[in-house]
C-alpha cells in the first residue's frame, strides 16, 4: 500500500495542473485499484488474526466457515467476541467502511472499476466541447487527418485536469481527490491495525 501511494504521487504529483499523458493516467489507476482491493483485504486480514488467535468458534464449537470470518454485521460470531471497547471504535469508523472503502471496492469488483477521468470540461465550454467532437467525427467519415488533429487539439485546450477518482461521472457514483483519499485510507487502516493490538493485550490475547 505505502508502493501504491508512492507511484501515484509519482506518476500524479498534486501540483500538476496541465492534463497528464494518458499512458501516465492508466497507470495511476491501475495502481489504485490495486491500493483499494489491498485496503479492503487489510480488515479481511485482521479479521482472520483475530479469529485465529482468540479461537473464535461457532455455536457448534466448530472451526467458522470462511465467509463467516470478517469485521462486518454479517460476521456475528466474530462481533460477539471483541470488547465493548473495541465495538465503540469500530462503529466511529462504520460509516468510512460503508459508504467507502466497501462502496469503491463492490463496485470495482462486481461492476464499474474505478478510474479516473482523463480532464473535466466546465459548464461554460462544454457546447464548444460537444461542437467539436460532432467535427472531429465528421472529419474521421471524410479520412480528413489533419482537420480531426487540429480539432481534437483545440478540443483538449477546454478540459481541465481534476485529480478525482470515481466509477461513473453519469450514475451518481461517490468520487474522491485521490491523494488526500489515499493516505487517509492508509492512515486508517494503520488505525485499525494498532486497535487491534490494544484489543488483543485488553483481552490478554
Amino acid at each position: 500500500m505505502v508502493r501504491a501511494v508512492d507511484v501515484v504521487f509519482e506518476k500524479l504529483p498534486p501540483e500538476l495542473d496541465e492534463i497528464p499523458e494518458k499512458d501516465t493516467v492508466v497507470d495511476a489507476t491501475l495502481t489504485i485499484q490495486a491500493f483499494v482491493m489491498n485496503a479492503f483485504r487489510c480488515l479481511d486480514n485482521l479479521a482472520w488474526i483475530w479469529v485465529c488467535e482468540k479461537a473464535v468458534l461457532n455455536a457448534e464449537s466448530k472451526e467458522l466457515e470462511p465467509l463467516r470470518v470478517g469485521l462486518g454485521p454479517k460476521s456475528k460470531e466474530v462481533r460477539a467476541s471483541f470488547s465493548k471497547e473495541f465495538l465503540a471504535y469500530f462503529g466511529k469508523r462504520q460509516g468510512w467502511i460503508d459508504e467507502h472503502l466497501k462502496g469503491f471496492r463492490d463496485s470495482l469488483a462486481h461492476r464499474i472499476p474505478l478510474y479516473i477521468p482523463p480532464f473535466i470540461v466546465t459548464p461554460e465550454t462544454v457546447d464548444r466541447y460537444n461542437e467539436l467532437e460532432k467535427a472531429s467525427g465528421d472529419a474521421i467519415q471524410k479520412r480528413d487527418f489533419e482537420l480531426y488533429d487540429k480539432l481534437q487539439a483545440e478540443q483538449r485546450v477546454l478540459g481541465i485536469w481534476r485529480p478525482w477518482m470515481t466509477h461513473s461521472v453519469t450514475d451518481k457514483s461517490p468520487r474522491a481527490v485521490f491523494h488526500a483519499q489515499l493516505l487517509q485510507d492508509y492512515v486508517t487502516i494503520d488505525e485499525f491495525a494498532r486497535e487491534m493490538l490494544a484489543e488483543m493485550e485488553r483481552q490478554k490475547i
